[in-house]
Parts: C-alpha cells; structure tokens; sequence
C-alpha cells in the first residue's frame, strides 16, 4: 500500500496489460516517462534488486567490487557479485543500468569469484531466507493482498512457499519455548494476519481462493443458482468448504 492505495497490485495490472496489447498504450506511455524500466524485459526481481543498490549508492554508498562489496547487506552483495560475474552475458541496457552505477566491464571484473560460484553462493543465501525473503513476501502481498501459499511456490524467481513454511515453523517454535510473539513474524503480520493462523493452513488457502473468487464475482453460496463459469462453495464430508468450478 502507499498512501493507503494498493499501488503494487495496481502496477501488476499495468504490467499485464501492457504484455497483452500489441503496441505501447496511453497508459504505458505515461508510466515510462516516470521510470523507464517500471516493465522491464528482464525479471522483475533483476529491476528490484538494482533498485535498492542505486539506492545505496545515492546515499553516498561506495561499491568495491574487489573486495566483495563491503557494507551491503549479504544477499544483495550476493546478488552484485553474480551480476558482475555474468555481466557478458547481461542484455547491453543491463549494462548501461549497472555502469550508471559504477559496475563497468572493468568494474566487474574484479569480483574475486567465478559466475558458478556467484550464483551457488546467490541461491544459498536465497534458501537461507533473510531480507530476499521478506522482500519478496512485501511484493507477493502488495499485488494480492495475503500470504496464502502453497509450499511449492515460487514469487518473480524467489521460493516463497518454501520459505514462508520456514517461517511458520520458527514462530510456532518460539511461541512454545518462550510464550511470546515471534519479532520476524511481526514484519509478516503487517503484510498478512493471517499468515500463520492456530487453524490447519490449507482451510487458510482454500478461503483465500474463495475470497478473490468472490471479489471477482465469481463465487456463489451453496443454495444459489450456479450458471456455468462460477464457483461454488461444495461441503466435503469432513464439514469443511472448499470452491468448486461449475462448466
């Protein structure tokens, strides 16, 4: 949200219109003019993950390539370090966007590292969790406003299932040793209540689906007429509902 607004759920919208029509629309037009690269041909994640180093950089954050990038945070030190090792095989406004920063071919190659190693140590840090993983939690939230996922999924190239069942796992591991709130898991209530709920997650997920169903316009209540196209909520024998699709 910004400003009380759901901005990003708005801008995924955006993006999706825009991958849809055959040529730039008004609107598109309008978004590029305040950031060029709002949709950009690389993943999302790539455009985020430089974002917050030209940030860094803006404040006055000097980039050492040849010592590893001292002074950011591991993962995203991670992530420069990747970058720079592949930078080759980057598309040339990648490129540009890096040298704006002052990661020049020159530049990159100093990173004392091999691009396997680069990216074995990236995708281990993105395991480990930490600050991608709230990140992408914060982006996966802002463009649908929960964080119901099943194990398996994956969020713009980040595990996100996987690491939120992580997360549940410590904050129900501290709510027993201890008997108080999780600090992690306060980030992750402000995105979501619910994110770790006492009830079984799966009836979670299924009132989830239900519920953009609904919002959608899409979901009748058992008893109503159920032309073909909507859902309907169906008891299973176990007394929970769960929607089911009507041809």
């Amino acid at each position: 949200m910004h400003e009380g607004y759901p901005l990003g759920v708005w801008l995924v919208a955006q993006r999706s219109k825009a991958h849809r029509a055959a040529r730039p629309t008004e609107r598109s037009r309008a978004l590029a003019a305040v950031d060029p690269w709002w949709n950009p041909p690389w993943p999302l994640s790539w455009q985020r993950s430089f974002a917050q180093v030209r940030r860094l950089v803006q404040d006055g954050h000097a980039l050492d390539a040849q010592r590893g990038f001292p002074g950011l945070e591991a993962e995203l030190a991670l992530w420069l370090s990747h970058q720079c090792a592949v930078y080759g095989s980057l598309q040339r406004d990648q490129q540009c966007l890096l040298a704006g920063i002052s990661i020049t071919a020159e530049e990159a190659s100093k990173v004392p590292m091999t691009a396997e190693e680069a990216k074995a140590a990236s995708q281990a840090a993105a395991r480990l969790g930490g600050p991608a993983g709230l990140a992408s939690a914060r982006s996966f939230a802002a463009a649908r406003g929960h964080l119901a996922l099943p194990f398996d999924y994956v969020h713009e190239e980040y595990p996100l299932g996987r690491w939120l069942v992580a997360q549940r796992s410590k904050e129900r591991r501290h709510l027993r040793a201890t008997g108080t709130a999780w600090p992690p898991g306060l980030h992750l209530t402000e995105l979501d209540p619910w994110w770790n709920p006492p009830w079984h997650f799966p009836w979670q997920r299924h009132y989830q689906q239900a519920r953009t169903l609904w919002q959608e316009g899409r979901l009748l209540l058992p008893g109503q007429n159920t032309p073909p196209g909507m859902m309907r909520l169906r008891e299973n024998p176990h007394g929970r509902s769960s929607p089911q699709f009507v041809r």
